[in-house]
Parts: structure tokens; C-alpha cells; sequence
């Protein structure tokens, strides 16, 4: 991934992944950027193999990307269908 623009690594989680809802793609980047070590740990932990950890965290992001538009900026959290 290349750099983000600096004015956007300030935001909170929640701007960015309202951006990112809108198609602002260097949104979800900053959003990757900030979150695949933790979500690469928690993965090594839970599956204790570092290939099953990537895989798994790249999934997670993989799920991120499709499911972005369901997020609500208001409340902070995932619209249930």
C-alpha cells in the first residue's frame, strides 16, 4: 500500500470508515494501516501459526472492505440487516 495523505491519518476510526463508506479509498487505507499488527496478533494467538494468522487477518479486512457501506458513523458501529 502507498502513503496515505497526512490529513487523513488524524481522524478518529469512525471518520475514517464513514470516508471509507463513501469510496474514499485512502480512508480504508489509514484504517489498514492502523489495525492489521493488532488483528495480525490476535490472530497468531487465537490460531498459533503465523500463515493461518495472515491469512485469517487478511480476511478480516477482506470482510472490512465489502461490508463498509453498512457501517453507521452516528452510532459506531455495523448496520444489522
Amino acid at each position: 500500500m502507498g502513503h496515505a495523505p497526512a490529513n487523513l491519518s488524524y481522524e478518529s476510526d469512525e471518520v475514517l470508515a464513514h470516508q471509507a463508506a463513501g469510496g474514499r479509498a485512502a480512508a480504508f487505507e489509514i484504517l489498514v494501516e492502523r489495525h492489521q499488527s493488532r488483528i495480525f496478533g490476535l490472530s497468531r494467538r487465537l490460531l498459533g501459526d503465523a500463515e493461518d494468522a495472515r491469512d485469517a487477518a487478511q480476511e478480516v479486512f477482506v470482510k472490512l472492505y465489502r461490508e463498509i457501506r453498512r457501517f453507521d458513523h452516528r452510532r459506531g458501529s455495523f448496520l444489522k440487516y
